[in-house]
């Protein structure tokens, strides 16, 4: 199995690499993952800039239709030039959020989907891009706003514990650690492997009750999310743009992160599995 790895905003390839490290070493050898760089430079995202050195890259540096139609054609063309054929991409946040737009775009605009399945970590489809294609209500607009807003604050928070951590240890330990940054939520009780309730009249202010054909998501998709992620919200509707026959969710019960700790990534490795089965 091919893999095409998106990092998030303010990363890089290299970095999401580490990341995903737990998971890479935990699947077989015939696993294989390309890493690609944002074609924006950026500065370091939430919470990198103590753990990983420059370069930094973006997909886009201001959210609109047009950066995000860009950065769509930037990752068709590299796949194009490349020559290479993917089974899966796997995208966290920002990545989530092109691999989400570049699947849409494909099957609106006639063009082969690059890639077979995808497993999107704790993003959502932008909404700048999604409106081309049904009606983004004024209440989800302001809810993406308010998300942003406390993931900036949780961020923060964060900033300064990994510092006040980092008194005690190298930044090797901390990272290592399990994630004990993101509260603010009790721990869920529900099956981790199903949607929370929603009504899909108003799914955070989107009503997808009766989607629009070219809104739907028609490859398999796994979706990875953590309830105490400021901007879970659009991790849902992500989850419920796409089909419900093929659609694979999991609570991963953190932040927004591409979650380490083992007992998930042995979770995170069915993931793949239940992926794979739906397209050997």
């Amino acid at each position: 199995m091919r893999f095409l790895c998106l990092h998030g905003s303010g990363t890089s390839g290299h970095i999401l690499g580490y990341q995903l490290s737990a998971l890479k070493s935990s699947l077989p050898g015939s696993h294989t993952f390309d890493f690609l760089d944002g074609p924006c430079p950026s500065t370091a995202g939430p919470g990198v800039k103590p753990f990983f050195d420059p370069p930094y890259y973006s997909w886009w540096q201001s959210l609109s239709k047009e950066t995000v139609i860009l950065a769509i054609k930037h990752l068709l063309q590299h796949i194009t030039n490349s020559g290479k054929v993917y089974d899966v991409v796997i995208g966290f946040s920002q990545g989530t959020a092109l691999l989400a737009a570049t699947t849409l775009y494909c099957q609106n605009e006639g063009i082969p989907i690059p890639w077979k399945a995808a497993i999107c970590i704790c993003g959502g489809m932008p909404y700048s891009f999604l409106e081309e294609y049904m009606l983004i209500s004024e209440k989800a607009k302001a809810l993406v706003v308010q998300t942003r807003k406390d993931l900036d604050t949780a961020s923060d928070r964060n900033a300064k514990k990994i510092e006040a951590m980092m008194q005690n240890g190298t930044r090797v330990d901390l990272w290592d650690s399990p994630s004990t940054l993101w509260d603010g939520k009790e721990a869920i009780t529900r099956d981790p492997w199903t949607l929370p309730p929603v009504d899909e009249k108003d799914v955070y202010g989107l009503d997808l009750s009766n989607l629009p054909e070219q809104a739907r998501l028609n490859i398999p998709m796994a979706h990875v999310y953590g309830h105490k992620d400021p901007m879970s919200a659009f991790h849902v509707q992500l989850a419920m743009l796409s089909d419900p026959a093929r659609r694979i969710v999991y609570d991963h019960r953190g932040g927004h992160e591409v979650p380490r700790v083992p007992h998930v990534v042995r979770d995170l490795v069915r993931v793949v599995e239940r992926v794979e089965r739906q397209i050997v």
